[in-house]
């Protein structure tokens, strides 16, 4: 057992950067580097109350509140979700479900192209011309 964990302990050390455990100038903890996102990967799939503010927000412009603040637009909007007719909702989810089904079918394509290593990086400069 003292073997196995000093071969353990041993392998972990070579490979332990300790320059990425020391705290910064501050005393602070070093900050993780974000994940490059992947350009080519499909976009989310919007929820039902996305599909909902999108349009209740044009309907706020409309009627007038141009100049309302984001957070009481939001809050606005989201009192409106709160109270909305069953049947209307249901319409918003129907989006949303039809969205995810779409993010669905982008992401396994998505995931076959990156296994097979065919990556279009030309799709979004070749609709410029």
């Amino acid at each position: 057992m003292a073997d196995s964990d000093k071969r353990r302990f041993d392998c972990e050390m070579a490979t332990y950067n300790a320059e990425s455990h020391k705290p910064t100038a501050d005393g602070r903890k070093p900050l993780k580097k974000k994940k490059i996102k992947d350009p080519n990967a499909p976009k989310r799939s919007i929820s039902a109350f996305f599909f909902f503010c999108a349009e209740e927000r044009e309907k706020l412009k409309k009627e007038g509140n141009a100049e309302m603040k984001l957070m009481d637009a939001t809050k606005e909007i989201s009192k409106r979700w709160a109270a909305i007719d069953p049947e209307v909702k249901a319409k918003f989810e129907k989006m949303a479900q039809d969205d995810k089904i779409r993010y669905a079918k982008e992401t396994e394509e998505y995931k076959q192209q990156k296994k097979n290593g065919i990556m279009d990086t030309t799709a979004d400069s070749s609709d410029s011309e």
